[in-house]
């Protein structure tokens, strides 16, 4: 664990709390936009935002990228504000910054989950558990825990929003919550480690489902 950040642990954690949904991507390996994958009956990225939306988080940034078009009109009857990153190809960092940049214009935050549109499990209510740890107790960080690791989504403070603005490439925030670490705090979401990313993990999941609903 990293040392202790004092004046992070003070920082306020009584305003809103906002959501940043990562959308730019070109899913190389699915070969189709997984932006767009229905599941459930609805989009993954549809999915993500409703499950924002649904916890309280406002507002709800969606930063697009390589399908912008076609993820925006996806978007169309939702409350989400879309934001382009047109520079998607650096990697995932880019798009971190271009959401905090935008979701930054609003001075009553206390702080963003990062979201991603690729995890089918993804619950409202999770969401919601990061929240209120983030809101009752002395962190900085709440990450969701699964397969032995930590990651989004996640919830990172206000004081935080100039370390998320300085990454680059495609650095994601696992080295903020590293230097972090004595200011973090994890939400168990066991099915956080199913995502999207071959045509397999479709089948997989939708097997996965099925399964559940059967026991």
């Amino acid at each position: 664990m990293s040392q202790n950040h004092p004046q992070l642990d003070s920082h306020p954690r009584s305003g809103r709390i906002g959501a940043i949904v990562l959308g730019a991507g070109e899913s190389r390996r699915l070969g189709t936009p997984k932006q767009l994958i229905r599941y459930d009956g609805t989009s993954l990225i549809t999915h993500a935002v409703d499950c924002a939306v649904v916890s309280g988080c406002a507002p709800v940034i969606v930063v697009t990228g390589a399908y912008a078009e076609r993820v925006t009109k996806e978007l169309a009857v939702t409350s989400a504000q879309i934001v382009l990153n047109p520079q998607w190809p650096e990697g995932k960092g880019s798009s971190i910054r271009v959401g905090i940049q935008s979701i930054g214009r609003f001075p009553d935050l206390a702080g963003v989950v990062m979201l991603v549109c690729d995890q089918p499990f993804l619950t409202s209510d999770h969401i919601r558990a990061l929240i209120n740890r983030f809101q009752d107790g002395n962190c900085s960080i709440v990450v969701s825990a699964y397969a032995d690791t930590v990651g989004i989504p996640a919830l990172f403070s206000r004081a935080l929003f100039p370390e998320l603005l300085a990454l680059c490439g495609d650095d994601g925030a696992k080295g903020i919550i590293a230097r972090h670490g004595a200011n973090v705090q994890a939400v168990e979401f066991p099915k956080g480690q199913f995502d999207i990313d071959t045509p397999q993990d479709c089948m997989s999941g939708t097997e996965s489902e099925h399964s559940r609903q059967g026991d």
